[in-house]
């Protein structure tokens, strides 16, 4: 039995949120040969349970890492470091710099003003924004995610940044969230009593990278960015080309 997690997009759904029918039928052949299927992404739990709904699978790791569903019931959904957080949010205000945060399971992003989505309006579509002018993120339980509208020549104002998990989304933005996927696979695998060697991974962006670094067995998509290919131990069609099914054939799984 595999342990077997899978990114979403770029790998098992292509730009049109389109799932190939050879990866469909991949994953029911997988099921039908007793191996855990699995999703693993950077995704909020309240993005994810749709998709993996419509993809037909039960289990998954999300929010970064910090997010676990088996059989479709929630495990544990860990918010970000509050402290920690906090200190970010201090330095950006006395630099005046635009955030909007997460302060809990949901999609939503507060801010006081809409700064941070006028400087970033190619995120319209990706977060829920609410702009509140009496939110104070002082008085926040809890932060799961934060958005900075932040240039890299800026980052020196912000030294609070190197305590946080984040990376960059673009020249002006960089997210503050959970990134790595592999330590809720690992956590998911132990709960299930399962064997760390038996699990692979599949992925296509940066955002699998520590993932891929640390996983006994990777596959790359054929789409996937240089970096990851680099790292991973098998390299598969492109998902316009059954990557999905050419590597689980490969493997020996299906």
């Amino acid at each position: 039995m595999k342990y077997l997690f899978f990114d979403i997009d770029g790998t098992l759904v292509d730009e049109h949120k389109h799932l190939p029918d050879s990866t469909k039928r991949t994953l029911e052949k997988l099921k039908e040969k007793g191996h855990f299927i699995a999703i693993a992404t950077s995704r909020p739990y309240v993005l994810t349970y749709l998709q993996a709904e419509a993809l037909n699978i039960e289990n998954y790791v999300c929010d970064g890492g910090d997010g676990l569903v088996i059989k479709n019931k929630i495990v544990e959904l860990l918010p970000l470091n509050l402290e920690d957080c906090l200190a970010v949010a201090k330095e950006c205000i006395a630099h005046q710099i635009p955030i909007a945060t997460s302060i809990d399971t949901t999609n939503n992003r507060y801010s006081i003003d809409g700064r941070f989505i006028e400087l970033n309006s190619s995120l319209k579509n990706a977060f829920d924004f609410i702009t509140k002018a009496d939110f104070d993120i002082f008085q926040a339980k809890a932060i799961h995610k934060m958005c900075l509208h932040l240039t890299m020549q800026e980052e020196f104002l912000i030294p609070s940044l190197k305590k946080v998990p984040h990376y960059r989304i673009s020249p002006s933005c960089i997210l503050v969230e959970a990134i790595d996927k592999y330590r809720g696979i690992e956590k998911m695998v132990a709960l299930l009593n399962g064997k760390l060697q038996e699990i692979i991974v599949f992925g296509d962006g940066m955002n699998d990278l520590k993932m891929f670094e640390q996983a006994p067995y990777s596959v790359a998509m054929g789409n996937a960015v240089e970096p990851l290919k680099k790292i991973a131990s098998y390299i598969t069609a492109d998902i316009h080309a059954d990557g999905i099914e050419q590597a689980c054939k490969h493997l020996g799984l299906i």
